[in-house]
């Protein structure tokens, strides 16, 4: 789903720059795929997301789209600081004409694995709109609340950490958006579970209804839901480690220290690989208690800090961005 939102924003501000673009959804198959329908360039988004392409291999996946299309780019992440063999093998295909990543971070993790394609740097956006009053509710709440997202890999988005704060922090109302089917300790006093997809309005709410997000994540490729904070001058608590330095800034973000570098996934079939960052939990309640002490201006600080991270990350750069680097793909 998220793959899905993000190419929905770049397609809408492709359209907006008056570019042709024609989305098509391969429903995890090569059927619709007809060299009548040729473009000059198609970029798949994600282009290795392997296991959903039943009985079609990645080399198969190539040399359909180059039947039908002149240049392909792939758009991917990389959540660890490494990618498998596996991934590097599929990045370096010859009839594959760049890879467009997310962060430095990202970029960081492929070229470790010896990819020496090009590769572009494109970043994702943010866009903000006027909220719905879906979470307004929780502002009548008295206590902090701090929002948390324990969606997608829990050890990656550092759901055990977060666990471990819930009781220590009796005194604050935790806003957790957790998978459909978790159990996250629900019977809790100060939990409030969010567990169903919310459109742009709501998830808007949800922000301007908190009062700091906490990502514990251990690693990320960007980690979006960290930026889109910001953007609603959100205060952030997160460890100072990975992607999120490359657009937080301290005016806006308390980075919290780590206490170990450790592989993030033990299953050696991952094709994330590397390594990831836990964050100390004593550094991180110390933390959380200086900045629930002073509320009212750690958020103020925040709140300055929005208009900027709105305009230098706006989807429309990032538009921009994978325009000037297919241009570069197309001129090789």
């Amino acid at each position: 789903m998220s793959f899905h939102l993000a190419a929905n924003h770049y397609i809408d501000h492709l359209v907006q720059s008056g570019i042709d673009v024609r989305p098509h959804d391969l429903h995890f198959s090569l059927n619709g795929l007809h060299p009548q329908d040729a473009t000059e360039i198609a970029i798949v988004h994600p282009i290795f997301y392997r296991s959903a392409w039943e009985g079609v291999s990645f080399e198969q996946i190539i040399e359909r789209l180059r039947d039908c299309h002149e240049t392909v780019i792939g758009m991917e992440v990389a959540d660890t600081s490494l990618i498998s063999e596996r991934f590097a093998s599929w990045a370096s295909h010859p009839l594959l004409a760049g890879l467009a990543l997310p962060s430095a971070f990202s970029i960081g993790a492929f070229r470790r694995a010896g990819i020496t394609k090009r590769i572009g740097y494109v970043p994702h956006g943010v866009t903000t709109v006027r909220p719905s009053t879906r979470f307004a509710f929780l502002q009548k709440d008295r206590r902090p609340k701090i929002l948390v997202f324990a969606v997608g890999d829990a050890r990656r988005k550092g759901v055990d950490l977060v666990s471990r704060l819930l009781p220590e922090f009796s005194d604050c109302l935790f806003v957790l958006k957790i998978p459909t089917d978790a159990t996250f300790r629900t019977h809790l006093d100060n939990i409030v579970a969010i567990n169903e997809w919310l459109p742009e309005v709501d998830l808007a709410s949800l922000y301007c209804s908190c009062d700091l997000l906490l990502s514990l994540h251990r690693a990320g490729a960007f980690e979006l839901n960290c930026l889109e904070a910001a953007a609603y001058g959100l205060p952030i608590v997160t460890p100072g480690y990975g992607c999120v330095l490359e657009y937080l800034t301290q005016e806006n973000t308390c980075f919290v220290g780590v206490e170990r570098i450790e592989r993030l996934r033990h299953d050696s079939r991952s094709d994330h690989c590397g390594i990831g960052a836990t964050a100390d939990l004593t550094d991180t309640k110390n933390q959380l208690r200086r900045l629930l002490a002073d509320l009212a201006s750690v958020r103020k600080r925040a709140l300055n800090c929005q208009d900027t991270i709105r305009t230098n990350w706006s989807w429309q750069r990032a538009a921009d961005k994978l325009v000037d680097f297919a241009e570069q793909c197309t001129a090789m």
